[in-house]
């Protein structure tokens, strides 16, 4: 189902030269990269796709949960489950076989728990 996300906390902080020569440092900072801060279905690549192409979507779980990931034609009927499974939390990714669809558009819709979530996805 793909990788799983993993957060890094970051320190940095900056070193200032001026033009003499003197060099002053600032305040370590620290950040926690790659947290999401909800669950998310994030836009389908390529979009457009033509037809015969791989597409994929990725999505953010903030928790394991049972989870749906559909593929429905422009009216709202269901032509393909990709996913419907326990996913881990995390980020993730899915690809999508576009040969043997017809162009027009499409839609894939997310549900995890109480959340649902649709993104559209255009084949010519």
């Amino acid at each position: 189902m793909g990788l799983p996300f993993d957060g890094h906390v970051l320190r940095y902080r900056l070193r200032q030269v001026d033009r003499n020569g003197a060099e002053e440092y600032s305040p370590v900072v620290q950040v926690i990269a790659g947290v999401p801060s909800g669950n998310a279905l994030h836009y389908t690549y390529p979009n457009p796709a033509r037809a015969g192409l791989i597409v994929r979507v990725s999505f953010t779980l903030l928790q394991e949960t049972a989870s749906r990931l559909t593929l429905h034609d422009a009216l709202g009927r269901e032509i393909r489950t990709l996913a419907d499974e326990t996913i881990s939390s995390g980020s993730h990714a899915q690809l999508i076989e576009t040969r043997g669809l017809p162009s027009g558009v499409y839609l894939i819709q997310l549900r995890a728990d109480s959340f649902s979530a649709v993104r559209m996805m255009q084949v010519w």
